[in-house]
């Protein structure tokens, strides 16, 4: 690390981690590390073989003004956090602006990434493994499209939470019933483990870990960081008075927990309109999704994503 990086390495609220000096060329692969205990690759037939890790690089994000790379988890709070920043594609004008950072990896050596890795301030926001499981499912069966109707019938909890990749087999097999022609390929890419990428060697690859649980007290600590590592002369960025937490999922609709007879149409914005579908099941908390008729799924969730349960802590759904 650079001669500011006095104070030890981080979790939010203060645990304190050993950081690890991890990346490659490409950032750090995916690949590298214990990752799920089951996942999948498309193979040239459109079918998924369970047992094998997807060939996915960590998503990472960068400045090189103010020296700080940003490792970007799907379903953890990462598009508040870029958007805390601001991403220099929508917002080039914005000097701390984050870069997708994949591309620029991929331009310079290894030894040049690997001083990146050690010279700049390294941070991630994390999220507990039970709770993002749902939130995953929640998002992902948005992206099932209401028609053919029979589609609906293809995805459940109970499905999801016994194999997280069902999604992307589905997807694979009847690519009509998802959102883009690439559905198996980004279904794959948003259950991806956290600890892949914040630990693929010996100790974290980072030096703080935000927590999506509270974000709001972490990323004024990131921000704070960032601001004391920046050379003489840069300005310093100014944090938000307070990040947007619209993305949380949102609990039990209706509100009260519900388990409904199908899932319901929804129309759903974005680059492109669709009518995708929200989860039948409508539960107020998180442990409703883990006990029940739902029990098996504590034991199939806390296996595929035993490195976050490990690595992040929560033994048991709550």
């Amino acid at each position: 690390m650079g001669a500011a990086a006095a104070a030890p390495p981080a979790v939010g609220k203060g645990v304190q981690r050993q950081r690890a000096a991890a990346a490659t060329g490409t950032g750090i692969a995916a690949d590298e590390a214990g990752a799920s205990a089951a996942a999948a690759e498309e193979q040239g037939d459109g079918t998924l073989l369970l047992g094998q890790r997807p060939c996915i690089e960590c998503n990472i994000f960068l400045n090189h003004t103010y020296k700080y790379i940003f490792i970007r988890h799907a379903k953890v709070g990462s598009t508040t956090t870029v958007a805390a920043f601001k991403d220099c594609k929508a917002h080039p004008e914005q000097p701390g602006c984050m870069l997708w950072g994949l591309g620029s990896m991929r331009q310079i050596g290894d030894e040049e990434a690997l001083a990146n890795w050690r010279d700049y301030f390294v941070f991630t926001v994390s999220r507990d493994p039970w709770e993002r499981a749902v939130s995953m499912y929640m998002f992902l069966t948005s992206w099932v499209m209401a028609d053919p109707p029979d589609c609906r019938t293809l995805v459940d909890w109970d499905r999801f939470c016994g194999d997280p990749l069902s999604l992307a087999r589905m997807c694979a097999r009847r690519p009509e019933c998802c959102l883009s022609k690439s559905g198996a390929e980004q279904m794959a890419r948003h259950v991806l483990d956290q600890a892949s990428c914040m630990a693929p060697g010996v100790g974290l690859a980072v030096d703080f870990v935000a927590r999506q649980e509270h974000l709001d007290e972490d990323l004024q600590e990131v921000f704070a960081a960032v601001n004391v590592r920046r050379d003489p002369g840069v300005p310093p960025l100014e944090p938000p008075p307070r990040v947007a937490q619209a993305l949380k999922r949102k609990e039990c609709p209706g509100g009260e927990s519900a388990l409904l007879a199908e899932h319901q149409p929804v129309e759903l914005k974005g680059v492109i309109n669709w009518t995708g579908l929200q989860a039948r099941e409508q539960y107020c908390t998180t442990a409703e999704y883990y006990s029940g008729r739902h029990a098996h799924c504590v034991e199939s969730i806390g296996r595929f994503f035993a490195a976050d349960v490990a690595l992040l802590g929560g033994g048991r759904p709550a």
